[in-house]
């Protein structure tokens, strides 16, 4: 759309006593700003710091009003023809779903309503757990006749209303921003860049350090873990585990584990669309980053054996129970669960490069999916749910499958590319990692607004911690009594 140029705000109602805490200036802009709306700094009544956007196309004018940041008070309105445009509709539902992420059915339920009731509506307010929305609608007389939605929004203290999710247990799906919430603030871009080029820069060092002393010392550490013995008891089930049934049930095994991602997951009709969604996304981004592989090995006649990996549940539990314990939402998910054996070796730059490739398409398969999940309505059908879950979980394994798995250690896939070219491996560690921070960990307001942001703080403990253990594995072997026992 096309809109004229902003004309002045009339000043917004006070926030709700003792509310500091709302949705960023900017994830408001990012909304207005995919509309068209033409902006300009205004001041309240109060003389708080406010933006005034305005604007109109075809007919439709839509307007928003709200303090700069935090956006603790909004007030909108759409205003067209009768029935009221889509346009004027979504404009509505999306700034209003800012408010009330943790509850997204019950407002698209009022939404639905003004759209299908126009003028004629009588619309409910709508107040749940950290937001209270009102809306109006009402009609001007004409040829043809002007429909009118108004909308005030507030953010609240959280506090639980009765009947209602806790704030904090969003449905999977629900928990991964969408492409209007993510900012384009040029400081909160520079934030996340930052941080992906220092995950870059700093991982080399314990990666590698780590990589040489397990290389030297394997045997040490072969003999401490049992390894060896755990090897020949774990023979019978490998067999199983080779076999399509065993494949099946570590599979639904692993979907089951990260469904409780979800705080809302239990034992009802939506918590299995849930299930059957995030069977799907593993699926998915497990044969996005194994076609590379499969095509060349096939182009030259050695036939694929599916093969899983039996550790990657124990990483599964560790995640779950990592973001559970954090609050972190949607969560950690590492997807890649399951693998393909060749019988013939391919050369170590050429393994490297399929590698590559995998990790990249797996990049793009999750930016993809993330699109048409922000392009989907919310709702609690059946079939919807499952499709936005296996959409969100597509889109947090395939991100986080390439921030921790192109990672320079023994036994993940980054260990391979950096080895064979660190220029390719640091630009697709540096894509995936800014895309994780930007849109997973911080998809609004800027990390330096909150010094309390558990995501960010959870993210870069793991990095400082693997750090640390490399070193402190390192330093073990170093400075041990050349006598010590090593049984």
């Amino acid at each position: 759309m096309a809109f004229a140029a902003a004309a002045a705000g009339d000043g917004l109602p006070d926030p709700r006593p003792g509310v500091t805490d709302g949705p960023g200036g900017s994830a408001v802009r990012a909304v207005v700003d995919r509309y068209g709306l033409a902006c300009q700094d205004d001041r309240g009544a109060n003389g708080a710091a406010e933006q005034f956007c305005v604007g109109t196309s075809a007919g439709l004018t839509l307007s928003a009003t709200f303090y700069a940041d935090p956006a603790l008070v909004l007030a909108a309105s759409a205003s067209g023809p009768d029935p009221l445009a889509r346009d004027g509709i979504t404009f509505i539902s999306d700034l209003a779903g800012l408010y009330c992420r943790n509850d997204p059915a019950r407002l698209q339920a009022v939404v639905a309503q003004v759209a299908a009731g126009g003028a004629n509506s009588d619309v409910p307010g709508f107040v749940a757990s950290g937001c209270d929305v009102a809306t109006r609608v009402f009609a001007a007389p004409g040829n043809p006749v002007t429909s009118t939605v108004q909308m005030t929004a507030f953010a609240t203290t959280g506090a639980p209303v009765a009947g209602e999710r806790n704030a904090r247990a969003l449905p999977f799906a629900d928990a991964v921003a969408r492409p209007s919430e993510v900012s384009l603030d040029p400081v909160v871009v520079l934030e996340s860049a930052a941080l992906a080029i220092g995950v870059v820069v700093l991982m080399p060092f314990p990666g590698q350090l780590f990589n040489s002393t397990l290389e030297e010392h394997e045997a040490d550490v072969r003999r401490w873990l049992r390894l060896d013995r755990l090897g020949r008891a774990a023979a019978g089930f490998g067999a199983w585990s080779a076999s399509w049934p065993g494949i099946v049930a570590f599979t639904l095994a692993a979907a089951l584990l990260y469904s409780l991602l979800d705080p809302t997951f239990g034992v009802d009709l939506h918590s299995l669309a849930t299930f059957i969604g995030m069977l799907a996304g593993i699926v998915v981004v497990t044969v996005a980053f194994a076609v590379p592989a499969w095509l060349v090995h096939r182009r030259a006649g050695d036939a694929a054996r599916i093969k899983i990996v039996p550790v990657s549940l124990l990483v599964g539990i560790a995640c779950v129970a990592i973001s559970r314990v954090t609050g972190f939402e949607p969560g950690y998910l590492y997807g890649l669960l399951i693998g393909l054996a060749f019988a013939r070796e391919l050369s170590a730059s050429l393994e490297a490069r399929l590698t590559a490739i995998g990790a990249l398409l797996m990049l793009v398969t999750a930016l993809a999916a993330w699109v048409v999940l922000g392009a989907l309505p919310v709702g609690d059908a059946f079939l919807l749910v499952a499709l936005r879950t296996a959409l969100a979980a597509l889109m947090v394994a395939g991100l986080e499958g390439v921030v921790f798995g192109l990672l320079p250690m023994r036994f993940l896939p980054g260990e391979a590319i950096y080895a064979w070219n660190r220029t390719v491996w640091a630009a697709i560690l540096a894509s995936g990692a800014f895309t994780f921070f930007h849109i997973l960990v911080n998809p609004a307001s800027g990390y330096l607004s909150d010094s309390t942001r558990t995501p960010l703080v959870t993210v870069l403990a793991l990095f400082v911690g693997f750090g640390l253990i490399s070193v402190g594995f390192w330093a073990w072997f170093r400075f041990r009594s050349p006598g010590k026992a090593t049984a």
